[in-house]
């Protein structure tokens, strides 16, 4: 009696053993399908995530780009807005999405249009200026185009750990930005005899400058070498007209 009441026992054993296997199972299939159809509805896919740390350097320029990718199988128009931008004021910035370039954050635009399965990204440069601090930017990103808008949070933590002794002459020289631009160059102050040369080596003449901003809507894009004098040092830096 023992011996058949042990072999059924057993036999229970078993099926709630295989009751329990065949559950976690069902239950991965369903966590499976429900991310994948949670993805397939989302317009922007953020491959590396929303929120990004960045450590910079004490002059820079450092880029700190986020990614995102049109998910709608279509092309969109990605919109955003600043949400809040917490920063360093003697740091100097540049904010690009993928035309244009801002000397400040920007508080809402455009990008021209993303093709579907796209990547794009907002990029947020920085010249620290040997000014230690840490930084915390948020900017909302959406499809324009959607019928339900539905707001991402991109979130940049920056950080430049500790001030270092540089050279100011170094800090003057490294002073041009944003690089690269589609619109315009902003040169140090006091810059003069300002020169640029383009990829074969021809001075362009009538170079616009007001208010130290060098205009380049009415140069063709591609690689130029702006010259400049400042407190007696003469600098070169390439620059790249998009």
């Amino acid at each position: 009696m023992a011996s058949h009441r042990g072999y059924w026992l057993d036999r229970l054993n078993k099926i709630r053993y295989f009751c329990v296997i065949m559950m976690k199972k069902l239950l991965t299939v369903a966590l499976t399908a429900i991310s994948l159809i949670s993805l397939q509805g989302q317009d922007l896919l953020f491959g590396k995530g929303k929120e990004h740390e960045f450590t910079i350097t004490p002059i820079g320029p450092d880029d700190c780009p986020m990614y995102m990718t049109n998910n709608t199988g279509k092309p969109m128009v990605i919109a955003y807005e600043k949400v809040s931008a917490d920063y360093n004021p003697g740091w100097i910035v540049s904010f690009c999405d993928n035309v244009n370039c801002y000397s400040d954050f920007i508080a809402s635009d455009t990008f021209t249009t993303v093709a579907a399965n796209e990547t794009v990204n907002i990029k947020i440069s920085i010249m620290s200026m040997a000014k230690a601090d840490t930084a915390v930017i948020k900017y909302a990103v959406w499809n324009k185009n959607a019928s339900s808008i539905v707001k991402d949070t991109l979130t940049w933590t920056i950080y430049m750990p500790q001030s270092a002794s540089v050279n100011p002459t170094l800090l003057e020289s490294a002073l041009v930005y944003p690089n690269p631009s589609s619109d315009f160059i902003v040169l140090p102050v006091g810059a003069k005899d300002v020169e640029l040369v383009d990829n074969l080596g021809r001075r362009i003449e009538h170079v616009r400058i007001t208010s130290n901003r060098l205009d380049l809507t009415s140069y063709p894009s591609g690689k130029y070498t702006l010259r400049f004098s400042n407190n007696g040092v003469v600098s070169s830096q390439s620059i790249l007209r998009k």
